[in-house]
């Protein structure tokens, strides 16, 4: 009986320190302590910590490091995302087979790892869940492997601290391969401009700054937002990758110590290709920007976090009318619903089930999404976790339900901005008047932004 107390005390304690580091995480208060550890020693570390799990399962562990790389990281925080995905990869690995941390560097200076195990494999649609907090895949299986489904929510959250993010390709039958890449240690040789990898799950910003401390606080916040970002250290570096591929924005630091910033971008408005290549200038003057048409904005320093987000929002968002998604399975709820939207001059979008709504929020984008919690098929939590891993990350969100929540409830159910509304104490006039203000201007935005 002292022995059950112990494990379940310890359990307890490992539950409430995962939550305690989200926490600090999504309050951007987790302090990282960047080195530049060997990565041969991160994964050494890591074998460490799981031989024993990994010898009690009958599972084998292999190291396969190219050279000897070193990354900018929080040494101990990489063992923890490592460690995570090792003992995932071991608790569904089959007796005898075997999981492998491949660590290489890269031509753009980055050091990929990853994780990949012979297990069972993940669906499309548990791909999509698979980072969200307290997932465990399925409830006949998984269970059984214990864990508190935090580790990979803590793993991403970690990983995009240090501006990347944890991507999975995965086939049934076929094993799973868990990948992100780091910044490296040792300064990138000169080669040909990397491919940028496709990735339309989330909308990527290119950062064109010299200063490391600016493109490490844009890192982590656009990366912490969903957004897939890749940095160029001068305009020479931009220009090659708008070459390989446009992202959906463009971050210009205009104190580049070669100048002539304002000139260049000038320049790509003279190009079809680049001509509406949305532009966020960083520490200039606004009246410089006279004359230039697309800029989304043009922001001093130091850094205002918010109205950053907001621009980006406005320049990564598909052109014409606002587009609010109603999700409601009731549906004289919803017609009621829609009959608002529409009179403020929305486009709606309506859907009366979970699977609904997260298929016309990948295929319509919307700005704004009114959520009801309890859905057939997928429910309210589960719709947010999938959007949380793509392009709806950021989407502002009205949940507007039947059932009192509970403050962890609220923490779960958010996107980007978010209100939470009791439909038997909400009246019209406040859920109208947040429309107003979580579409944020875009009701007066009736067309392309220019």
């Amino acid at each position: 009986m002292v022995r059950i107390a112990r494990t379940n005390t310890e359990r307890l304690i490992r539950l409430i320190n995962d939550i305690l580091d989200l926490e600090k995480m999504e309050a951007g208060k987790l302090e990282l302590k960047v080195s530049t550890p060997e990565c041969s020693d991160l994964v050494e570390s890591t074998f460490a910590s799981v031989r024993g799990m990994a010898d009690g399962a009958g599972v084998s562990l292999h190291a396969e490091v190219t050279g000897t790389p070193q990354v900018k990281a929080d040494r101990d925080r990489l063992v923890q995302v490592l460690t995570n995905l090792v003992s995932n990869a071991v608790k569904f690995s089959p007796q005898g087979a075997g999981v492998t941390v491949r660590v290489g560097e890269e031509a753009d200076g980055r050091v990929r790892f990853s994780v990949v195990d012979q297990g069972p494999g993940i669906s499309q649609e548990q791909r999509a869940r698979l980072f969200g907090r307290f997932q465990q895949l399925d409830s006949s299986d998984t269970r059984s492997k214990g864990g508190t489904g935090l580790g990979l929510a803590i793993s991403q959250a970690i990983v995009e601290q240090h501006g990347s993010h944890i991507t999975v390709e995965s086939e049934e039958g076929r094993g799973s391969t868990f990948t992100f890449t780091l910044e490296s240690a040792r300064p990138a040789s000169v080669t040909p401009p990397p491919v940028i990898p496709e990735d339309a799950s989330r909308h990527e910003v290119l950062v064109t700054t010299a200063d490391a401390e600016l493109a490490s606080l844009l890192g982590g916040l656009l990366a912490h937002e969903g957004y897939r970002v890749v940095r160029a250290t001068s305009l020479i570096e931009a220009a090659k990758h708008l070459d390989t591929a446009l992202p959906d924005a463009l971050v210009v630091d205009m104190r580049l110590p070669e100048g002539h910033a304002l000139d260049w971008v000038r320049r790509l408005r003279e190009q079809p290709r680049t001509h509406e290549l949305p532009v966020l200038a960083l520490s200039g003057r606004s009246e410089d920007a006279e004359g230039v048409p697309h800029w989304v904005d043009w922001m001093p320093r130091p850094l205002e976090e918010s109205r950053l987000l907001k621009s980006l929002r406005y320049a990564t968002r598909q052109p014409g009318q606002a587009r609010v998604l109603v999700v409601d399975d009731d549906a004289s709820t919803r017609r009621t619903l829609c009959a608002q939207m529409e009179r403020l001059g929305v486009q709606v979008f309506e859907a009366a089930d979970g699977e609904s709504a997260v298929e016309l929020a990948r295929e319509t984008t919307p700005d704004l999404i009114v959520l009801d919690v309890g859905l057939p098929r997928l429910d309210g939590f589960e719709v947010v976790d999938i959007l949380r891993q793509g392009k709806g990350r950021a989407t502002p969100l009205i949940v507007f339900t039947g059932r009192d929540l509970t403050r962890m409830d609220e923490r779960q159910l958010t996107l980007g901005i978010t209100r939470h509304f009791t439909k038997s104490r909400a009246s019209e006039e406040e859920l109208v008047s947040s429309v107003r203000d979580l579409l944020n201007g875009l009701l007066a935005r009736k067309a392309h932004l220019s």
